[in-house]
């Protein structure tokens, strides 16, 4: 990781590399990722993809699996349905930050948080199957 000065001023910014970096983002971004207007895209993003899911979620009956879900966006709402929901994501902040939001829900006991990594491994580091 190295420090540069950005082309908008003296704010320094850090080049993040790798899936140790993609965490250590995600770690940081953890407290505001639901709110932050430096998120511009991702708004964008949600508010596209908002009414998809939404005619998915009111289909769901069983148990469901949110892999890679933050802070709960989705697992939120899949809970409320009364259904019991399985989340998994690389970052414990982001986790955290879940767990703190169903509580407030009350929707706790419908959530069972698992820190993992779903990532599949890149071609190099792939396991051998013989």
């Amino acid at each position: 990781m190295t420090e540069e000065e950005s082309w908008f001023g003296k704010v320094k910014y850090r080049i993040l590399e790798g899936k140790k970096g993609v965490r250590e983002a995600y770690d940081c971004m953890a407290n505001s990722y639901d709110y932050s207007k430096y998120l511009y895209w991702t708004r964008k993003l949600e508010h596209a993809e908002e009414r998809v899911v939404r005619k998915w979620i009111d289909d769901f009956s069983g148990p469901c699996l949110d892999v890679g879900c933050g802070t709960g966006r989705y697992s939120l709402k899949i809970a409320e349905k009364d259904v019991e929901v399985v989340t998994s994501d690389f970052s414990l902040p982001m986790l955290k930050r879940l767990r703190l939001k169903a509580k407030g829900s009350g929707i706790y006991h419908r959530i069972h948080v698992v820190l993992a990594d779903a990532s599949i491994y890149p071609s190099s580091e792939a396991p051998s199957i013989r």
